[in-house]
């Protein structure tokens, strides 16, 4: 009798124990998902297109962890947090488990608007991004300073932002509104955090000889200096590296200003609302391999965030860029309402 006692108390014991292995596994599965389930993506149309780099990580990450990407296609990235938002408010079930082309400038309003699980990423970022940049909710997957572009032979090369006031750059600059073009929030941005308030908008009201054009996006203003109505642009470095490589055009310069440079970073996140959370985990960490950084690099034309992967390539830049200081940018984005108001009273 009481040895059957006893097995039955060690009976007893072992199915409470796995009664409990099995609620803990529950809990796991809830809190992160089924990583073999499909991934939703959002990402910006850009990224799509089939010389962009979206088609071919997706087909890499699913022969790698066996896992379909589904993609959320938005316009463009200005639009992210605005469709974030929509699903949000219309309880749309489908919902990203991932979001990919944030930047810089909208981290703090992606923070206000809603909840991000953190991100587990290995210490691979390059040395030329300050530490800063990096933080527990969203991970850079690429990166490039900003400039002017022109082509060689055209115009003269500045080498301070104020060399821009001169009679040589009267009616050459194509700029973007920073009301609609997260370039031209950077430009206004790079021009406060160089100058400070005052001087910064005394200089952008004396810039206005300069101004050849003033567009609603990048896409537009760059267009415009492709079809040479515009004999300089503010875009990205790297938009030289597109000519060169695909054009085999080497006339295409970006200006080295002595200044520091503000410079534009894409990030991803994971919602809290995630329902693939393993999968997400997983995918952003992906995007940080050698091989996809690569890909990134050379479809995205943007720079690798990850040490070594531009060695011996066109992004390769042979000058050493100077950065602003990260808090400068922070502190001004705090007020971007109130800068963007002042802007739209400078009638440009």
């Amino acid at each position: 009798m009481k040895r059957s006692l006893w097995t039955f108390g060690v009976l007893f014991l072992v199915i409470i124990g796995c009664l409990v292995l099995w609620t803990y596994k529950n809990e796991l599965v809830s809190s992160d998902g089924d990583d073999e389930a499909d991934l939703k993506v959002m990402v910006y149309s850009g990224f799509l297109k089939s010389w962009a780099p979206g088609p071919e990580i997706a087909l890499e990450f699913e022969k790698k962890h066996k896992i379909k990407i589904k993609w959320i296609e938005v316009n463009n990235a200005g639009m992210i947090l605005e469709n974030l938002a929509l699903r949000k408010q219309e309880k749309m079930d489908e919902k990203p488990d991932v979001v990919l082309g944030l930047d810089l400038l909208s981290l703090p309003e992606a923070r206000a608007a809603q909840a991000w699980k953190k991100i587990r990423t290995p210490s691979v970022m390059i040395k030329d991004l300050p530490t800063t940049v990096m933080t527990p909710e969203f991970v850079p997957f690429d990166w490039a300073p900003l400039t002017f572009i022109f082509r060689r032979t055209e115009m003269p090369t500045p080498a301070h932002i104020d060399d821009l006031l001169k009679d040589s750059y009267a009616n050459a600059l194509a700029l973007q509104d920073p009301r609609t073009s997260s370039t031209g929030l950077y430009f206004l941005i790079w021009t406060l955090a160089l100058k400070g308030d005052e001087a910064g908008f005394e200089f952008l009201k004396n810039l206005k000889p300069s101004i050849r054009i003033i567009s609603p996006s990048w896409s537009a203003s760059y267009s415009l200096f492709q079809n040479n109505q515009a004999p300089m642009v503010f875009s990205f470095f790297t938009s030289t590296l597109y000519h060169y490589i695909n054009e085999g055009d080497s006339r295409y310069q970006p200006v080295y200003f002595d200044d520091p440079h503000i410079y534009s970073i894409e990030y991803a996140g994971v919602p809290e609302s995630c329902e693939n959370c393993l999968g997400a985990q997983k995918f952003v960490q992906f995007l940080l391999t050698p091989a996809i950084q690569k890909i990134i690099m050379e479809k995205n034309y943007m720079l690798p965030v990850v040490d070594g992967v531009r060695k011996g390539t066109p992004f390769d830049f042979p000058k050493n860029i100077q950065l602003i200081d990260q808090s400068k940018l922070d502190e001004l984005l705090g007020r971007k309402q109130e800068l963007l108001e002042r802007w739209k009273k400078l009638n440009l």
